[in-house]
């Protein structure tokens, strides 16, 4: 039995680094990029039109605030799994900040592109 496909909404500010992203998971077997934002304000909408299973989340989105972002996401939206993406170095205290909001994963920029794919097939992201 082929495992369920597993849906991805990309919110990155990054142009080039949005596009790498979809183009990486749109070869890889068992994902499909539902969609693509640039903005937070974006992000609500599509979360709630596309249901993805997954929301890459760049933290630079909303700078500001981005533990009561990431808060207020999972409580509207329970079943999608948030991997947040740093932009800087790793930052513990932010990893904790955003882990405890509600994110399933915390990636840096820098490290993340090897363990990407394996970093979301290991995220519970069956609804039920």
């Amino acid at each position: 039995m082929a495992a369920a496909t597993i849906r991805i909404l990309i919110a990155e500010s990054d142009e080039n680094l949005r596009r790498a992203l979809a183009v990486f998971f749109s070869v890889q077997e068992g994902f499909e990029v539902v969609g693509e934002v640039a903005n937070s304000a974006e992000v609500r909408l599509l979360c709630q039109q596309l249901q993805p299973d997954v929301l890459f989340l760049d933290l630079e989105l909303q700078p500001s605030d981005f533990v009561s972002f990431i808060g207020s996401l999972f409580q509207e939206y329970p079943t999608i799994r948030i991997v947040a993406l740093e932009p800087k170095r790793e930052d513990n205290v932010r990893q904790q900040d955003v882990l405890q909001a509600g994110a399933s994963k915390y990636l840096t920029r820098g490290n993340f592109a090897s363990d990407i794919a394996a970093a979301v097939r290991q995220l519970d992201h069956h609804k039920g």
